[in-house]
C-alpha cells in the first residue's frame, strides 16, 4: 500500500489526513499552523497527498488544500498541482472543489497552466456555460499567457454573441473585454 505519512500537528500524531473532510478544528489547527509557520508546507503535503481529491472536493477541507498551495513553492507546488490537474473536471465541477483548481491557476506560474488550457479546449463551450467552470475561465483570463490562451481565446470571440447571452458564459465574455487583448476587444 501506499505510504502513509505522520500527521505535522503535534497535538494529533494519529490522525489521518482524510479526517480533515469532516474535523473543523483539525482543518483549523492545521490552516492556522501554516499560516504561522508552525507547520511545515512539505510535511503537510506528504499527509495530504494519499487524500488530496476527496479533500479537495470537501467543504471543510477544501480550504486547507488552497491554504497548502498557497504556502508550498517550487517543486512541492509542482507536485501538489500535478495531482490536481488530471482531475480538473471534477474539481471545476464542484461546489468546494472548483476553488482548489482556481488557487491552482492562481499560484502557478503562468507559463506552467498549459496543461489546464489544453484540457479545456475540447469541451471550451461547456467549462464557459457551468457554473463553476466560468470561473475557471476568468482565473485563466487573468493569469494565463496571451500565447497559451490565444486559440482559446479566439473560439470565445468567435462565439461571444451566443455565450454573452448564457447565464454563466456572459461573466467568460464580460472577463475577456476587461483583460482581453486590444486587438480581441476589437474583434
Amino acid at each position: 500500500g501506499a505510504e502513509v505519512f505522520p500527521s505535522p500537528l503535534p497535538n494529533h500524531p494519529g490522525r489521518r489526513a482524510g479526517d480533515l473532510a469532516e474535523d473543523a478544528e483539525l482543518c483549523n489547527e492545521l490552516a492556522s499552523a501554516l499560516d504561522g509557520g508552525s507547520c511545515d508546507s512539505g510535511e503537510a503535503l506528504r499527509w495530504i497527498l494519499p487524500e488530496l481529491l476527496p479533500l479537495s472536493l470537501a467543504p471543510l477541507s477544501c480550504r486547507v488544500i488552497q491554504k497548502l498551495l498557497e504556502y508550498t513553492g517550487g517543486h512541492d507546488r509542482d507536485l501538489l498541482a500535478d495531482a490536481l490537474i488530471p482531475h480538473m473536471v471534477t474539481l471545476y465541477e464542484s461546489r468546494h472543489g472548483n476553488y482548489v483548481i482556481t488557487k491552482v491557476i492562481e499560484v502557478m506560474p503562468s507559463t506552467a497552466l498549459r496543461p489546464i488550457i489544453d484540457r479545456i479546449r475540447a469541451k471550451h463551450t461547456v467549462v464557459a456555460r457551468h457554473r463553476f467552470g466560468c470561473r475557471l475561465l476568468e482565473r485563466l483570463i487573468e493569469h494565463a499567457t496571451e500565447e497559451d490562451m490565444g486559440e482559446l481565446v479566439d473560439q470565445y470571440v468567435a462565439e461571444a454573441e451566443d455565450l454573452c447571452r448564457h447565464q454563466f458564459a456572459n461573466f467568460v465574455i464580460q472577463h475577456l473585454l476587461e483583460h482581453g487583448s486590444e486587438d480581441r476587444k476589437a474583434r
